[in-house]
């Protein structure tokens, strides 16, 4: 490579074959260190690292090798993540495209709704009696004890799977829908209410702000979060499972043409929900775990729709995101989550054990990495245990995304964001928005 004497490269070796190593020598000279602005830190050497057992944060060591609850959760996940792409239409023909309406919220700010043409308004949504069962996300803001008929099919070409919904909750950015089929000794009403409250102020707050804001296809304001067995049955073992997820089949129209038949409607994500008993193929999901899944859950699965619907209806894209950067971004909300809930902790800061562990905000600093940051770190791991095994830039076809420890790519590539957004002079939510 040649050019500026100033000029800085970062090489990132990709094997695009679906098996087999292919051999790679890098020649320099000339090379200089790195200068700023902003000068790289370089990590301190001789200080403990961090051992994730299972429960995040509890002891300082070299890195181990056991498996926690993040690696069970994500051991297929780019794999399913890839799966829910399945059968959807050509953004090429994106619903006859969108139309902007004007409109104000509660507190008097005007915002931009952004429909389908010849899909649902207010005051009238389009229905075509031959593709749609039922109606599905009701238009409007509903009331709590309301029902809907929501499809938890996961794609376009699968059967679909219309199930009773009651609205629990609604906050100021949710609406908190229970499948009335869902095990006994889930959330009560409160819990769910701290849910609403807790994606109002984190997952939303964070996601908008460095993202961009989601379209409102459904003119609610809000994105439906529907707890439903439905997640519960997509994991036949204890050991394998997902906590929620995000379809983009959602984002369009309801119809057979140029749509999606199991589409419905509508800024939604699916949850997983309590099963006290393992009624849901004998796999035992307790009231906290699922509580304390849900808010990392909401937090990377509310960027993935924010991306998803803004290259639909806003951005004119001819594609959804590539499943790399997708990831990848969905992994770096989760650390800006972790930096909103740590106290006082921001990006660019070198943030050791003792910034974690030490002071008056100790206790809710570990709290916030075990919630939020752990699952990055957990993917790391297992990047770093291996790293001439795979990268970041894996395409959807390679074998090794349903492969056991399929987590290493997600940990390398929000590395490499991290490091990317460290490399730029600007604001690190002007750097994640220019991306999306």
């Amino acid at each position: 490579m040649s050019g500026a004497s100033a000029a800085e490269y970062v090489a990132i070796p990709y094997n695009g074959a679906t098996n087999g190593s292919l051999p790679l020598a890098f020649t320099g000279s000339g090379i200089q260190a790195a200068n700023g602005p902003p000068n790289p830190n370089l990590v301190p050497t001789g200080n403990p690292r961090l051992l994730m057992d299972g429960t995040g944060l509890t002891a300082f060591s070299d890195i181990g090798s056991s498996t926690d609850d993040a690696m069970a959760m994500a051991s297929s996940h780019l794999a399913f993540q890839n799966k829910l792409r399945n059968g959807l239409p050509s953004l090429a023909s994106r619903i006859r495209r969108s139309q902007a309406f004007v409109t104000t919220t509660s507190s008097g700010q005007a915002r931009s709704i952004w429909y389908p043409a010849g899909s649902k308004t207010v005051a009238n949504r389009a229905q075509s009696a031959q593709d749609r069962a039922s109606l599905s996300i009701t238009s409007g803001v509903p009331v709590v004890g309301d029902f809907m008929i929501l499809d938890g099919a996961t794609t376009c070409n699968a059967t679909p799977s219309l199930r009773t919904g009651i609205v629990r909750s609604i906050s100021q950015h949710a609406i908190i829908v229970a499948d009335t089929a869902n095990p006994a000794g889930g959330f009560t009403a409160a819990q769910y209410d701290s849910i609403g409250l807790e994606f109002d102020s984190v997952a939303y707050a964070v996601d908008t702000a460095n993202f961009g804001g989601p379209t409102d296809l459904d003119a609610n304001g809000r994105v439906v979060i529907f707890y439903t067995r439905a997640v519960n049955e997509l994991s036949p073992s204890p050991t394998t499972f997902a906590t929620g997820f995000f379809a983009n089949k959602d984002l369009f129209a309801g119809d057979s043409i140029e749509g999606c038949l199991t589409s419905n409607e509508g800024e939604m994500i699916y949850m997983m929900v309590p099963d006290p008993t393992g009624v849901v193929n004998s796999n035992v999901r307790s009231v906290s775990f699922v509580r304390n899944q849900s808010g990392p859950t909401l937090v990377h699965n509310l960027e993935h729709l924010i991306g998803a619907s803004r290259r639909m209806y806003v951005n004119g894209a001819s594609q959804f995101e590539d499943l790399w950067l997708d990831e990848g971004l969905a992994n770096v909300a989760l650390e800006l989550a972790f930096y909103r809930t740590s106290f006082g902790l921001l990006p660019r800061q070198n943030i050791g054990l003792a910034e974690l562990t030490e002071g008056p905000n100790a206790a809710k600093r570990i709290s916030a990495f075990n919630s939020y940051e752990n699952t990055p770190f957990t993917y790391l791991r297992s990047w770093l245990a291996r790293p001439d095994t795979t990268g970041a830039l894996l395409h959807a076809s390679r074998s090794d995304l349903t492969a056991t420890g399929s987590v290493a790519p997600i940990g390398a590539l929000w590395a490499f964001l991290r490091y990317a957004s460290d490399r730029v002079n600007n604001s690190d939510a002007a750097f994640w928005y220019s991306l999306v």
